[in-house]
């Protein structure tokens, strides 16, 4: 986790770094975390507002593999891919990653206080705005979405 840490702290703006520490503290405030039950705030109809269940939530993958070309981890490994925990040898493919993450963080954010319908609409929205704050993050991300 420090390993994980410390490599994106020279990679990503600070508010990704941010989300993926609480990430890793449990400390998103989703219904989970409040000891409720609430769906998906993708709508994917599988799961609840959870940390654990966005790691293996099919929109969540779909948005991951589409906009950042992200292929999902084995089942037994996605939420310690999801959450930087699980080897990652390639500095590019963490920032990508912890993009991910915050644009996840960001989106339910939204979703649940009223600010998007579903987090699906404020995902990329999150991943655009947070690239544009760091520039290396920034031309990661415009090579992607430009080809």
């Amino acid at each position: 986790m420090e390993a994980a840490l410390a490599c994106i702290g020279k990679l990503v703006p600070p508010c990704v770094w941010a989300a993926t520490l609480k990430a890793l503290l449990n400390g998103w405030t989703t219904a989970d975390a409040n000891g409720r039950a609430s769906p998906c705030l993708f709508g994917c109809k599988r799961g609840q507002d959870s940390i654990d269940h966005y790691a293996y939530c099919p929109c969540v993958a779909r948005l991951a593999q589409t906009r950042l070309r992200l292929q999902p981890a084995l089942a037994a490994e996605r939420l310690d891919d999801f959450l930087l925990l699980k080897d990652q040898s390639c500095e590019r493919h963490l920032a990508l990653r912890a993009l991910c993450l915050y644009a996840t963080f960001m989106s339910t954010n939204a979703a649940r206080h009223g600010r998007a319908t579903a987090a699906g609409d404020a995902w990329v929205q999150a991943a655009i705005e947070a690239a544009g704050r760091d520039a290396p993050l920034a031309n990661i991300v415009n090579t992607l979405w430009s080809t």
